[in-house]
């Protein structure tokens, strides 16, 4: 596993670095202590970093505003906030934004590690008192979706390609790509994931 630690405090980069290298095995880690540097590690790693542990507070850049730098050049990167305090409001846009996670750094050493090793193997995390409040938020939403959608949604939650999706439901791919247009306007999301994460969170898909 490859992780990119992306604070600017030395100290805390040290102590987590350590931290995961005596309780996982067969891991590297990465460290950036700017904006810049983060884009520039991910840059040069062309796709091979597994999960990027971001400080919600970066040095003149917002964790989120960098949050969405990264995904616009790398659309599939896994990323987690890590952050001093528990935002309730900024972890609803962190969830909305398509992150991955929230890890508060006061979190005890087991709850970080089996955090991190969820979302590398393709889960996420949310501590409890985040989770329940931002689901209940996007549970008050209403989606205007046909059933043809949703089936096509939960494929994609199923991890099936387009093209797989148009084998299993009889339908083209463009008929597939039709539908997802439709479903990330639907959501107000700009990528497939953040729609699959959209998804279950309103309860459509699972």
């Amino acid at each position: 596993m490859k992780v990119l630690i992306a604070d600017d405090h030395g100290m805390f980069r040290l102590g987590l670095k350590v931290k995961l290298e005596q309780q996982l095995s067969e891991i590297q880690i990465l460290e950036a202590e700017s904006g810049e540097q983060v884009l520039d590690v991910l840059g040069k790693q062309r796709g091979a970093v597994d999960l990027v542990l971001l400080d919600l507070n970066m040095p003149g850049n917002t964790g989120l505003s960098l949050f969405m730098q990264i995904q616009a050049k790398h659309p599939e990167q896994k990323v987690c906030f890590i952050s001093g305090t528990e935002d309730m409001e900024m972890a609803a846009k962190i969830m909305d934004a398509g992150a991955k996670g929230f890890i508060p750094k006061a979190a005890a050493n087991e709850l970080v590690l089996t955090a991190i090793q969820l979302i590398a193997s393709g889960g996420s995390y949310w501590p409890d008192n985040m989770h329940n409040q931002t689901r209940q938020k996007t549970r008050n939403l209403t989606v205007n979706l046909t059933q043809r959608q949703i089936e096509v949604l939960q494929k994609a939650a199923d991890g099936l390609s387009n093209k797989q999706i148009a084998a299993d439901l009889f339908i083209s791919e463009g008929t597939v790509k039709s539908h997802m247009t439709t479903i990330f306007d639907e959501l107000t999301v700009k990528n497939r994931t953040q729609a699959i994460n959209k998804g279950r969170d309103l309860g459509i898909v699972v």
